[in-house]
């Protein structure tokens, strides 16, 4: 690990899929081992349904609620729960109101995170472009597999 303190506003933001998310730990601030990432999701707004193929991905709710879909499971998450994704898992999330709830999500390892910043770098939005969104996420190891929530 490269440093242990990382202050607020001190983060790299993108937008990828309409969700500000804030990079707060960078894979390579820890060999790879981890990212984590704030993320804020306003209602009605989040992912199509999706697979990290070696990512352990987990949400803690800071504020509001998050509907998620995971495998055969449908839940609302609330601050201070805890939702974990295992690899191989299909899954999503949208944000349930009122409002906007944010969530601090940890990727195990970390390096699909780059997927976030490189769909940013080409300024790329579904569903306009998302047979480029999928090659990217290939190459990040995540697939798409369905719909956003309705």
């Amino acid at each position: 690990m490269d440093r242990m303190h990382f202050p607020s506003g001190q983060d790299d933001a993108n937008e990828a899929f309409g969700l500000r998310r804030v990079i707060r730990v960078r894979p390579e601030h820890t060999g790879g081992a981890f990212a984590i990432f704030e993320e804020n999701v306003p209602e009605g707004a989040g992912p199509p349904l999706h697979v990290h193929q070696r990512e352990h991905e987990t949400f803690t709710v800071i504020e509001g609620r998050i509907r998620f879909r995971a495998a055969e499971e449908e839940f609302v998450a609330e601050a201070g729960d805890i939702v974990l994704i295992p690899p191989g898992t299909p899954h999503t999330f949208q944000g349930k109101g009122p409002g906007i709830a944010r969530a601090l999500v940890q990727l195990s390892p970390g390096a699909a995170a780059g997927f976030f910043e490189a769909v940013t770098a080409e300024g790329l939005s579904p569903p306009a472009d998302m047979a480029r969104i999928e090659e990217i996420a290939a190459a990040h190891n995540i697939a798409f597999v369905g719909p956003p929530l309705d």
